[in-house]
């Protein structure tokens, strides 16, 4: 009877504990869903924006290289990355926030591919790109001498774009792919992005 007192007790501290965790989730993830509402107003609008240079150094059947760099909104580089894969083609993930009428995408995750003999495409894992712009809290995307209230609101939206590409999609994100593999190599193009919810590459 001891034993069985005993096991109900540490079933209700397990439930209690998980439930804990589930609210503690919620909780979270209602905070950065409705922070993006009263972001938005900080948001301005803006059109054609780069935030990101891509250039293809070579391209071989099993292996290329590519130079990407992220770009903040003064035009400053703040990040490069410079490597090659052993693969067969390249892509780029981004992740949107879109609050008030106002839509800022995100690049999320750089990975290559391999053609399988089905004309399947098997993909790596790829890089975490939000490392790179997200580090320290404050979002490097938005100028250093941009308004406080614009960086916090760019923030917000970054933290809720990697957040929903990680769980969930919504009508308040979505996902978006650029396959980079057929670019010219040696040229360089740019990704640029419109509050509308406009992306596109486009060549320099």
């Amino acid at each position: 009877m001891g034993e069985m007192k005993k096991s109900t007790v540490v079933i209700r501290f397990v439930s209690f504990v998980l439930l804990l965790i589930l609210f503690g989730f919620a909780s979270f993830h209602f905070f950065i869903f409705a922070r993006c509402f009263f972001a938005a107003a900080d948001i301005p609008e803006f059109k054609d924006v780069v935030i990101m240079r891509v250039m293809l150094y070579g391209r071989s059947p099993e292996s290329l290289s590519a130079h990407i760099s992220l770009v903040n909104t003064a035009g400053r580089e703040f990040a490069i990355i410079d490597r090659s894969w052993s693969n067969q083609s390249l892509y780029v993930d981004f992740s949107s926030a879109e609050f008030g009428g106002k839509t800022m995408y995100f690049p999320i995750r750089l990975y290559s591919g391999r053609y399988l003999p089905s004309g399947r495409v098997l993909v790596s894992k790829g890089l975490d790109l939000t490392r790179y712009y997200m580090d320290g809290g404050e979002c490097a995307f938005v100028s250093s001498h941009a308004p406080k209230k614009k960086k916090s609101a760019v923030n917000a939206f970054a933290v809720f774009a990697d957040f929903q590409s990680k769980k969930f999609q919504s009508r308040y994100s979505k996902i978006r792919t650029m396959n980079l593999t057929d670019l010219q190599g040696g040229v360089v193009y740019e990704v640029v992005s419109s509050s509308d919810g406009s992306l596109e590459l486009v060549r320099m």
